[in-house]
């Protein structure tokens, strides 16, 4: 077991992980990170639900998604719930009637990068 870990630490691990199709060590890492009172960041989720994905464990992914998005706050930028939604394919539209909402909450708040725009959209039309 890794021990004193911090945020990036986990991150780079988790990366390693995707790449090297270890799903099951990336979500006990996930598992473990958040049981440190960790918060993984956009880089991490998404690392980890590629492994999975790739894996074709897309319960997992799902889990991972939804998960940290709602314990641990881990969605950030606007886009990372309904990117998430799509590229899982997930047709619950009250999943995705949340995920919209909250990034439309967000965008009102402040000014987003084109980069956040241009990812919203593209999940948008991905959902329906």
């Amino acid at each position: 077991k890794i021990r004193d870990l911090n945020e990036v630490s986990y991150g780079a691990v988790i990366g390693a992980g995707e790449q090297g199709n270890q799903w099951q060590l990336v979500v006990a890492l996930m598992n473990e990170m958040m049981q440190k009172g960790l918060t993984p960041d956009d880089t991490c989720v998404n690392a980890a639900i590629s492994a999975c994905e790739r894996s074709s464990k897309l319960q997992w992914a799902w889990n991972l998604a939804h998960g940290t998005a709602q314990e641990h706050n881990a969605s950030r930028s606007i886009s990372s719930m309904p990117w998430r939604l799509a590229r899982l394919g997930v047709n619950d539209p009250s999943a995705i009637q949340a995920a919209c909402a909250g990034a439309m909450q967000q965008l009102k708040r402040a000014r987003q990068p084109v980069k956040e725009l241009s990812t919203l959209w593209w999940a948008a039309a991905s959902l329906g």
